[in-house]
């Protein structure tokens, strides 16, 4: 116990010393402040310490500031709106593409054509056949088809065809896969100035097989397709003959005169024409293909016949109308 208070008499002394020292350092209290020793103390403190920056002014704020950029690169990058459609114009029925009419069936009663859209229909003598319609003639039967520019096309039996136009020209195309056909096409009138050259004159027709070619301008010829060759007979006229339907367009085929026949074997360039026996041509003709005789010659008879222009005429008429009438415009009252 004496030890434990002799260690407390030892803490106060140096408690009272510590005490003193702190007083004599700051000195004695004023009697008009008691408080100045703090306040001095906190002076001092406040001049040592750095002291808070002045706060900036408020800035006015630009709400589009920081968009302007990104907005700009959006509509850099947005498609302007397009222009609205022009109104639905009429379509005159001079615009209408007809196919050929079926002036005469030899041994048939009816012909069997089918679309482009696979659909199958009867057809009789004096109906028209659409553009892209396609047919298959029996083996005991012919057909003879009237173009609206005068061309008729004869088809013996067991041919296979289709019918369509030259898209740039509007010409009409025979198609042939299969078989035999002969054509009758009008030379060029009497008075026709355009062009005494027989090269110049537009094409009528058009012969299309896989391998061949042909363009006429007004001849009478005979076009034999078989397995692999393909066969040009001249009876009268010029027919141009040629791998490509652009070499027809450039005046770059074989020209085969009458009484003249070319060939093209195994998709290689027409042979060079020589000259064959009309007579005995015509006659084996006929004995392979006997409806090709009768057909010829109702066709030679009605080579100017104009039996299906009004026909031609109604039925672009009736098309005209009925696409006007989906476009919701009205048919404009004019005649070809």
């Amino acid at each position: 116990m004496r030890f434990y208070g002799d260690i407390a008499r030892r803490s106060g002394l140096l408690l009272s010393l510590s005490l003193g020292l702190v007083f004599a350092h700051a000195g004695p209290p004023s009697e008009e402040n008691p408080n100045s020793a703090f306040a001095e103390a906190e002076e001092e403190f406040l001049k040592a310490a750095k002291p808070y920056p002045d706060e900036a002014p408020p800035q006015p704020r630009d709400y589009n500031s920081g968009f302007a950029q990104p907005e700009d690169q959006f509509l850099k990058r947005v498609k302007p709106f397009p222009e609205p459609p022009p109104p639905p114009t009429a379509v005159l029925p001079e615009q209408i593409e007809v196919g050929p009419g079926i002036g005469s069936l030899d041994g048939a009663s009816g012909l069997i054509v089918r679309n482009r859209q696979g659909q199958t229909r009867k057809l009789r003598v004096g109906d028209v056949l659409e553009p892209g319609d396609s047919f298959k003639t029996g083996d005991q039967g012919g057909l003879r088809l009237i173009f609206e520019n005068g061309v008729q096309a004869l088809f013996g039996t067991q041919t296979v065809a289709r019918v369509a136009n030259d898209e740039s020209s509007k010409v009409p195309i025979i198609r042939l896969d299969k078989g035999e056909l002969r054509a009758l096409v009008a030379a060029k009138k009497e008075g026709d100035s355009s062009s005494d050259s027989a090269l110049v004159v537009p094409f009528k027709l058009f012969i299309k097989t896989p391998s061949a070619y042909a363009g006429v301008r007004g001849t009478d010829f005979v076009f034999t397709l078989a397995e692999n060759k393909v066969s040009l007979h001249t009876i009268t006229g010029a027919v141009e003959f040629a791998l490509d339907m652009s070499l027809l367009k450039q005046g770059r085929g074989v020209v085969v005169g009458p009484s003249r026949v070319s060939d093209v074997l195994n998709g290689k360039a027409p042979t060079r024409p020589e000259s064959f026996n009309l007579a005995e041509f015509l006659t084996e003709l006929y004995e392979r293909q006997p409806h090709l005789e009768s057909l010829w010659a109702a066709a030679s008879r009605e080579a100017k016949s104009e039996q299906f222009n009004s026909k031609f005429n109604k039925i672009r008429a009736q098309k005209a109308a009925a696409i006007n009438f989906k476009r919701g415009v009205a048919t404009p009252n004019r005649t070809k």
